[in-house]
Parts: C-alpha cells; structure tokens; sequence
C-alpha cells in the first residue's frame, strides 16, 4: 500500500499519516490483551514491519531504525503496546466497576503502615499461560 502511494507521489509527510491512520491501528488492535503473550519473535516481527513502513517511506534517506524513528516522530511498536498496557491497568485500577479484577492492594491486606502499601499483592502462578497472562502483567505495570 505504501510502495503504490509512493509511486503516486505522496510525500513523506503523507505516507506517515497513512501508516498512522490505517496499517498501525491493524498492527496495535487489542495489543492490551495479547502484549503480555507475545514471544520475542513475534514482537521483532512486528518491528520489522514497521521498520519496513519506515524504509518505504523515507527510501534514501533512511540510515537505521532508530533514526526513522526520530525522522517520522514514531516510536517503537513495544514501546506503544507498554504505553497501552500501562494506561489500560491504570484505568482498571481507577474505575469501581474494574478494580476487582486486580488483587488487593498491599495496605487493605494488612493492618499494618507499609512502605508498599500502595503496591498490589504479587499473583501466585501454577501455569505459565496465567502467567503471560494479562493480569499478572497489567499488576507488575501498576507496582512499578
């Protein structure tokens, strides 16, 4: 889709608001639910997509991925889906309909003044697939 754009004449500037507009939101949908899962393989396959938009787009000028990055005013695929994570676990947190699928905070565990007290009591794992799954990740955004 870029390569024909090009082709067409668009610009810098354009193709990145198509790359922004209509490939990304495909490559980042539901990413809240399936980031914590991903293995390092399947996330540098999605970089190297977008390294790839990034390359179609700048053509010559492109040197490296970090500085198409810079170029384009992106930022890394893993960087957005930890973003997103963040904010999503936050806004759990933060919500009365939602905070009951997180565990108990610290403080309300115990009766006792913690330094971490804010934390949320660590999850206790019997599987791997609850492990990487999204809980357990969005509690280890929230304690850190």
């Amino acid at each position: 889709m870029l390569r024909m754009l090009k082709k067409f004449g668009f610009n810098e500037d354009e193709l990145i608001t198509v790359y922004k507009g209509y490939i990304r939101p495909l490559l980042e949908y539901a990413d809240v639910a399936w980031h914590s899962s991903l293995s390092a393989g399947q996330s540098s396959a999605l970089e190297r997509l977008q390294r790839r938009a990034c390359r179609i787009t700048l053509g010559q000028n492109f040197t490296s991925y970090a500085e198409a990055l810079r170029t384009c005013e992106l930022e890394s695929l893993f960087d957005r889906r930890e973003n997103h994570c963040r904010r999503f676990a936050e806004g759990l947190a933060n919500s009365s309909r939602t905070n009951d699928l997180l565990p108990p905070t610290r403080q309300a565990c115990h009766a006792r003044n913690l330094r971490n007290a804010h934390h949320y009591s660590q999850l206790r794992f019997r599987t791997s697939r609850f492990k990487n799954s999204p809980i357990p990740y969005f509690v280890d955004a929230l304690n850190k």
